[in-house]
């Protein structure tokens, strides 16, 4: 068992938050740019399919890349993944529809408390998987707050 070096854990964390920032900035520019084509002409389930094929070809491209599983071990995981995928498609295109009908800085923060959602879930789903401390139901409880006073004011 190898361990840790702490100048490592630094760097993964570093790492990570790189990867946070740049998946923020993503969606940030992702919604400007959604609200932009979906006020014109173009349909919210254009660009629902649009956004979940680019996505669905560029994460194939990378998983598969780096499968090594017997096929038998991955069934259980497709089919978790498939589930997955029908509820962020359900997600994706009422987003879309969100930013077709009303305002991106009104929509993108209630469609951002899916931590809140997610928390709730964890709790009931992922017992003894993901430990839930006081600091993630803080964090949960701030996101659902900005969206209040977002929402409010």
């Amino acid at each position: 068992m190898s361990r840790a070096v702490p100048g490592q854990v630094r760097s993964i964390r570093s790492l990570g938050l790189l990867f946070a920032l740049t998946a923020v900035l993503s969606y940030a520019v992702a919604q400007l740019l959604t609200r932009h084509a979906v006020s014109s002409d173009a349909s919210p389930l254009l660009g629902a399919l649009i956004a979940l094929t680019v996505g669905t070809l560029s994460f194939g491209f990378l998983a598969g890349r780096q499968m090594s599983e017997p096929a038998a071990n991955l069934r259980r995981g497709a089919l978790l993944f498939a589930v997955a995928g029908l509820f962020s498609t359900l997600g994706v295109i009422f987003q879309f529809v969100a930013l077709q009908k009303g305002q991106v800085i009104v929509v993108s923060p209630i469609a951002n408390t899916s931590p809140l959602f997610t928390l709730i879930f964890a709790t009931v789903l992922l017992r003894g998987v993901e430990q839930l401390t006081f600091n993630v139901f803080l964090g949960a409880a701030l996101v659902v707050a900005g969206v209040a006073v977002i929402r409010l004011g």
